[in-house]
């Protein structure tokens, strides 16, 4: 099983670096977890478990990017398993709830 899971708060003041660092950390870290896992789990026939958050379905206040990140998160993780050559892999996504942090308030 490979599970792949990230997070980062932002800070809307300098949105580039925000925006860039969300998507390396939030998708393109799973994007190459389940890309150099891929060969072994069709191997053994596992399974690609990717831990995201409830903002990949709704769009928090304040959380612009981070949502953006595990909306694409979701996509990748829906349509992933059609690409994968044995049959028994497949990919599952787990949807955490936002949690209360000194950031989140």
């Amino acid at each position: 099983m490979a599970k792949s899971n990230a997070s980062l708060s932002e800070n809307i003041t300098e949105i580039e670096k925000v925006a860039r660092s969300m998507m390396n950390v939030n998708f393109h870290g799973a994007v190459y977890t389940a890309y150099y896992a891929l060969p072994h789990l069709e191997k053994s026939g596992g399974q690609i478990v990717g831990v995201s958050s409830i903002a990949g379905e709704i769009a928090p206040p304040f959380l612009t990017f981070y949502a953006a990140a595990k909306h694409a998160m979701h996509g990748k993780t829906t349509s992933f398993p059609s690409q994968c050559l044995h049959p028994l892999t497949f990919s599952l996504e787990v949807f955490s709830n936002l949690f209360k942090t000194r950031r989140l308030g």
